[in-house]
């Protein structure tokens, strides 16, 4: 049976330039969660959460947005 390993968000850690260096020399993952998203008052998401989900910038992996 073939093993399929996971990665969760750690908060403050996880973000698109450590799972792309993560992939690109250490490679074996075969799925990275992206971190949760938060909302301030006005429901409008930071930009820093809208710059780690952009596709351009998850180019190694297939990602999860949760």
């Amino acid at each position: 049976m073939p093993i399929t390993l996971l990665s969760p968000p750690l908060q403050g850690f996880t973000d698109f330039r450590f799972r792309n260096a993560f992939n690109h020399y250490f490679g074996g993952i075969d799925t990275f969660y992206a971190p949760y998203i938060r909302f301030n008052n006005k429901l409008i998401i930071k930009n820093s959460y809208k710059l780690d989900l952009q596709l351009e910038e998850n180019y190694w992996f297939h990602s999860i947005y949760r």
